[in-house]
């Protein structure tokens, strides 16, 4: 269970992260009804290289979309756990708990994970707003699934930071273990 401290240092990061994934997916359902209700004058409908782009790139983001969160949040958790973590230095927030840090990670690492899915989407909207072929509108509606897939909610939030922090404290006990493993003289 989390400190009343880390819950107030999460609260706004659930908030803003919460409108940032609902923005990146109202951006892609307002330029789709805008591709939709275009006139279709030159668009012949068949499979051809935008479309074939669109899906192996939707297949990459998808991919991409769960990796790189999570080289973000390894490298993010070390640095909390060797207490290294400046967080981001333009935002002017100062996290007094691990918690805190861990949210605003969490945070970076949603917005990065909706906004390589939310690039995919937008890239085979102009694919279908090109050639008019129907897979490039599965495309979007998959990626646009994956963007909701990242909605937070607060327990999901919370949830994720104890789990985080449990492998912080694992970590700095393994680094303490180690660091007392070396200096015995006995060895």
């Amino acid at each position: 269970m989390l400190d009343d401290k880390s819950q107030a240092e999460i609260a706004p990061h659930a908030t803003v992260t919460q409108i940032i994934v609902l923005t990146l997916f109202g951006g892609v359902l307002i330029f789709g009804a805008v591709v939709l209700f275009m006139p279709a004058d030159d668009r012949d409908g068949k499979l051809e290289i935008l479309s074939l782009i669109s899906i192996g790139m939707a297949v990459m983001s998808v991919f991409m979309s769960f990796l790189v969160p999570k080289l973000i949040v390894k490298t993010n958790r070390n640095k909390i756990a060797n207490g290294d973590w400046s967080g981001d230095a333009t935002s002017g927030t100062v996290h007094g708990t691990d918690g805190g840090k861990l949210s605003a990670v969490f945070q970076m690492t949603t917005i990065v994970g909706s906004a390589l899915l939310e690039g995919a989407a937008f890239f085979a909207l102009v694919a279908y707003m090109q050639e008019g072929h129907f897979a490039a509108l599965v495309v979007v509606a998959v990626l646009m699934l994956g963007i909701l897939f990242h909605f937070p909610t607060r327990s999901r939030i919370e949830g994720w930071v104890e789990a985080q922090l449990r492998l912080i404290d694992e970590e700095r006990n393994l680094s303490r273990n180690s660091f007392q493993i070396n200096r015995d003289p006995n060895r």
